[in-house]
């Protein structure tokens, strides 16, 4: 059963796809679902003297971004749950790398699950922008739900007390 399925949006409408699948998951045992969003800020003070002396004049800068940027993320957590009438929600915005972030949260809630959507990047963009749910496979003792980029969640049924997926429907182009 799913009790405690943790949901990684980045404010992408991709990233939202997880939602519903996460939904259906803690619907039917009356779960809990944690929408978890990471801010990647630059963390200038792990880089060292000279990064400080020399980008000294923009930690303020940075530090002024990431209180907005935490801001706009709890507001816009507030909206996805409000869409998840009927469920527990708890929302946690956290600063670091998504990935380390998504595995500690599912970790200090002890997740039964963790549910992301990958953004499909490969080659080169993967490369150059690294892949958060590849990351969190690695890092988190949980599993890991990974809803790719062209599969849109349609329809699903959770059978009764044992909390196994019995029908999964969904498009694939």
């Amino acid at each position: 059963m799913y009790n405690r399925v943790v949901v990684a949006l980045d404010g992408s409408a991709a990233s939202e796809t997880a939602v519903p699948a996460a939904r259906e998951l803690v619907a039917a045992v009356g779960g809990r679902i944690y929408l978890v969003h990471a801010i990647d800020a630059l963390d200038l003070e792990r880089m060292g003297a000279w990064t400080r002396y020399a980008f000294g004049r923009h930690v303020e800068a940075v530090a002024s971004e990431t209180e907005t940027g935490a801001s706009a993320a709890h507001a816009y957590l507030a909206e996805v749950a409000a869409a998840l009438s009927g469920v527990q929600v708890t929302s946690v915005v956290r600063i670091g790398d998504a990935a380390r972030v998504i595995a500690a949260v599912a970790a200090e809630v002890g997740a039964d699950l963790i549910v992301l959507a990958s953004h499909g990047h490969s080659g080169i963009s993967r490369l150059a922008m690294g892949s958060v749910a590849a990351s969190v496979i690695g890092q988190a003792a949980a599993p890991v739900l990974v809803i790719g980029p062209c599969v849109p969640v349609a329809t699903g049924h959770v059978d009764g007390p044992s909390g196994r997926i019995t029908r999964l429907a969904a498009g694939v182009r």
